[in-house]
């Protein structure tokens, strides 16, 4: 898929549609729930049972993509709505951390928008409760 022409929404849906299951991760999990930042990548950890392995390796073949990761962030994720689908993101405070830890320049630049959106939408489970937009804006 060129950088040129994101589909996030379209492959975020697919995803859905497909019964994989999954966690978006990173920042595209912080740009679905409203921080105000851009991304060129969609990751997602997955649940790895043989079944949704496979399901997940049809869909990343039909659209060119690649699958890498580790999973072991079920716990630190909640449940979103997305087109009538639903869909697991990283909380924003495990994100804000995992950035914090990261330490590379690319995750610093958007710890200031992290945080800005938890003190804008208050504590985890009050951004997990809140309706998002009916499209998700483009992840650039």
């Amino acid at each position: 898929m060129p950088l040129s022409e994101p589909k996030y929404h379209e492959i975020l849906l697919r995803l859905a549609d497909a019964g994989v299951e999954a966690i978006v991760v990173g920042m595209a999990a912080a740009v679905i729930q409203g921080t105000p930042t851009m991304t060129w990548d969609l990751d997602v950890v997955h649940h790895r049972t043989r079944d949704n392995v496979e399901r997940l390796l049809g869909l990343l073949n039909d659209i060119d993509a690649v699958a890498r990761g580790d999973g072991r962030l079920l716990e630190a994720s909640v449940t979103i709505e997305l087109d009538g689908r639903r869909l697991r993101v990283i909380r924003l405070d495990e994100l804000l951390q995992i950035k914090k830890r990261a330490g590379r320049p690319k995750d610093l630049a958007g710890i200031p928008y992290i945080e800005a959106t938890i003190a804008e939408i208050g504590a985890p489970e009050v951004a997990a409760s809140r309706r998002l937009p009916r499209r998700v804006p483009p992840i650039k």
